[in-house]
């Protein structure tokens, strides 16, 4: 079973208000993420600027 199917099974026995803090906690997980990718994609503009600008000519 995959894990999606999984989560579909057991939020059909929760109550609403759980769900909506699963959803919240999910929402938060993609928001880290993404923040954390951008840190990430920053750093390395940061640390290879002038081999990138070289690249770009």
């Amino acid at each position: 079973m995959l894990a999606s199917e999984k989560l579909i099974k057991i939020a059909k026995t929760m109550s609403e208000d759980v769900l909506i803090e699963i959803v919240d906690f999910a929402e938060n997980l993609i928001n880290n993420m993404t923040k954390e990718q951008v840190k990430l994609i920053d750093e390395f503009i940061d640390e290879n600027e002038v081999a990138l600008r070289e690249l770009s000519k």
